[in-house]
């Protein structure tokens, strides 16, 4: 039931979306037990602890120029474009509240008119072919973590269905958060900074390592 909860995180899909730029605002946290509303607003990004930047509560920009880094599902976001962003209602005081909470993911999950819009437009910007059915778009810093639910500089266009290898890695993050057994903070920045490199670290060798 977990590792379900953890997968469905990353996967929601639908039609259509609304765009903000420019002159932002501080950002809407989104809480524990809220469920995922648009604000009137638009909120943007600033520094946090973890070396991430909390997220806005609803933004999405589609960069040009953007490439993937790897091959087959072995592959990472192009960080200029995907930095990964966090969401600031979860720091290592809360986790019990939240992510460690059951149902966290999908009350703030962000609707599939938001997620598909932002897949298909970042495909296109990527050069990425195929079918969006075969391409996760997916939250680097997964909501199971305490990522932006929301914000575009969070979210990617993954290739390979659902579940991958990345999954695994964030349900072995969470469970290690969650047990007080690895810190959120270092968590976060291991999957953000490079999922590969934490896959091989918490779970074991990838094929060619």
């Amino acid at each position: 039931m977990l590792l379900a909860a953890v997968l469905a995180s990353c996967s929601a899909e639908g039609t259509t979306t609304t765009s903000t730029t420019g002159g932002l605002a501080p950002p809407t946290a989104v809480g524990p037990t809220t469920p995922f509303r648009p604000p009137t607003s638009t909120p943007s990004t600033g520094p946090t602890a973890g070396g991430l930047a909390d997220g806005a509560a609803y933004r999405r920009v589609v960069p040009r120029d953007c490439t993937l880094r790897g091959s087959g599902v072995w592959v990472l976001p192009d960080p200029s474009c995907t930095p990964g962003a966090l969401n600031p209602a979860v720091t290592p005081s809360t986790i019990d509240s939240t992510i460690c909470a059951p149902g966290y993911s999908s009350r703030i999950r962000p609707p599939q008119s938001f997620t598909y819009d932002l897949k298909r437009s970042q495909m296109a910007a990527w050069g990425l072919a195929g079918s969006t059915s075969q391409t996760e778009e997916d939250h680097l810093v997964p909501l199971s973590l305490g990522g932006a639910p929301s914000d575009s500089a969070n979210l990617w266009p993954e290739p390979g269905g659902i579940p991958n290898p990345k999954d695994r890695l964030e349900y072995r993050l969470y469970r290690l958060v969650c047990d007080h057994q690895l810190d959120l903070r270092d968590a976060q920045r291991a999957v953000a900074s490079n999922w590969i490199s934490a896959y091989q670290r918490f779970i074991g060798p990838t094929p060619g390592a």
